[in-house]
């Protein structure tokens, strides 16, 4: 539908498996690369427009955080947890929940305006950096070890 309506409509890039049930039109603006290495994957995500993650079960999703981390918009499904959940820690996604929705979105990235400005997105890799870096990870095993030390310290 977007295709069909759109005079030059963006490239939606598929990577990482497609279940096999699922059939992708024959189009030119599909680009199904199947799985990607990291540096590909990295390459991709780097001249990517957006982000777009419809799962509906998702416990962290590392690539949104990569995303997060590069400061590209993200497009999420507005029935996942966790994606509600970074929706309010970081004003750099849109959620959907149904078709009519995912195309407003996506019409709006392909006017070519930016939806976000630098300062959202710088906002959205800070925040990414701050809770999620190996460091930060790191520290908050450090705090919760020794509060249980604390706990289990004798009088």
């Amino acid at each position: 539908q977007y295709i069909s309506e759109h005079q030059n409509p963006m490239t939606l890039v598929l990577a990482g498996k497609v279940e096999d049930d699922i059939t992708l039109p024959d189009t030119k603006h599909i680009k199904y690369l199947g799985f990607v290495d990291e540096e590909q994957k990295n390459i991709w995500m780097s001249g990517a427009t957006a982000l777009v993650n419809l799962s509906p079960l998702e416990s962290l999703s590392m690539i949104v955080l990569e995303a997060m981390y590069l400061k590209k918009p993200l497009i999420l499904n507005r029935h996942c947890e966790v994606f509600l959940e970074y929706s309010q820690k970081v004003e750099t996604i849109k959620l959907v929940e149904n078709q009519k929705e995912f195309l407003q979105v996506l019409h709006s990235f392909s006017e070519r305006k930016p939806l976000f400005s630098e300062s959202q997105l710088q906002q959205a890799k800070e925040w990414v950096k701050n809770n999620y870096s190996w460091d930060s990870v790191m520290q908050s095993y450090q705090k919760i070890l020794n509060q249980q030390n604390t706990r289990d310290a004798p009088i």
